[in-house]
């Protein structure tokens, strides 16, 4: 049987002469109960492990037994150094990082010309980043008194 569509066809074999030919009888709907796979369409999947006699026994395809590495701190069964030892410290998760920035430094940038502060106004931490005297406001400035008697812009 051949699928056309949703309507089969049923192909009938006649002997006429000695040669064989194909008619193709009246259609008829094809009804679900009646479909069926082709028997090309669907490979037959691989059995493996099942004996030395299939040709897929013994290893099934994995080869010899590979060695494996162990785990960085693997001491062959002994308990482990990191272990051992005790606990130290703690990790402080509220901790802020300041940059340390001195008014010295502030200053040698203003009479260089790379830090410019705009008249009647103060300097901001935005002027000082993009000047390049600090290379990342991570959670804020702290500004340190060193240079403070030559030092005479105001700072916000």
């Amino acid at each position: 049987r051949t699928i056309l569509g949703g309507i089969a066809n049923s192909v009938c074999m006649t002997i006429q002469s000695g040669l064989i030919s194909r008619e193709f009888s009246v259609q008829k709907i094809l009804k679900l109960n009646e479909l069926t796979f082709l028997k090309e369409s669907v490979k037959k999947r691989r059995r493996w492990g099942r004996g030395s006699g299939s040709g897929r026994g013994k290893q099934s395809g994995f080869g010899h037994q590979k060695s494996r590495s162990t785990p960085r701190a693997f001491e062959g069964g002994q308990t482990p150094l990191y272990k051992r030892l005790p606990k130290i410290g703690f990790f402080n998760s509220s901790q802020k990082s300041f940059q340390i920035l001195n008014l010295s430094k502030i200053q040698e940038f203003i009479t260089m010309g790379r830090l410019i502060p705009p008249p009647d106004k103060m300097i901001t931490m935005r002027d000082l980043l993009y000047s390049g005297i600090v290379s990342q406001v991570n959670d804020g400035i702290k500004i340190l008194a060193d240079g403070k008697s030559k030092f005479t812009s105001k700072i916000h």
